[in-house]
């Protein structure tokens, strides 16, 4: 394998592209869990930033590639350097439940703010992803936290679920807590 080799020859394992990209954000951002294992093992740093201000467990977007991250010492609640978001954040938008309650397991800050004023909860909202909706509320989420904008994840739904007909996600918010 081209890895194990270029690991042998002491190559340099944060070496970056032209716009940031190390090894360890390729693998991430690929789902090869197994090149990520190697690279943390063989010493690659695991919170390094790429041009855009994403970690590789920014750009991570599978269970496995984020658990050996997290093991290897990634923070999970290190925010990019542009739209403040964490993991956390990006999980949360992309439904990913799983993902979500593996970065809530490991201590994430589950109602940190990005740059908007969003949290992970917005974000959720926003797609109406009852599963991580659920994680983020057993986590201790707040349904009422205003963003830049001026709206909650409960104003993200009033507007989005009676015409998408997202009813479960409205008896979820109800008994969050919502309108009352």
């Amino acid at each position: 394998m081209v890895v194990s080799f270029l690991i042998s020859m002491h190559a340099f394992l944060d070496l970056p592209d032209v716009q940031g990209f190390t090894p360890l954000h390729y693998a991430a951002a690929h789902n090869q869990s197994a090149i990520v294992n190697m690279l943390i093992h063989a010493g690659a740093t695991v919170d390094v930033f790429n041009s855009q201000g994403h970690t590789p467990l920014h750009v991570a977007n599978e269970y496995a590639v984020a658990k050996f991250l997290i093991e290897g010492g990634a923070d999970v609640d290190l925010q990019t350097m542009n739209e403040g978001e964490t993991a956390l954040h990006k999980a949360a938008r992309a439904g990913d439940g799983r993902l979500v309650l593996l970065l809530l397991a490991e201590g994430a800050e589950v109602g940190i703010v990005g740059r908007d004023g969003s949290t992970p909860m917005h974000e959720a909202a926003k797609w109406c992803d009852t599963k991580t909706l659920r994680a983020l509320i057993r986590f201790g989420a707040r349904i009422d936290v205003v963003d830049k904008l001026g709206f909650t994840p409960t104003a993200n739904l009033q507007w989005r679920t009676p015409r998408e007909g997202h009813v479960e996600v409205l008896k979820l918010f109800w008994t969050a807590g919502a309108w009352r």
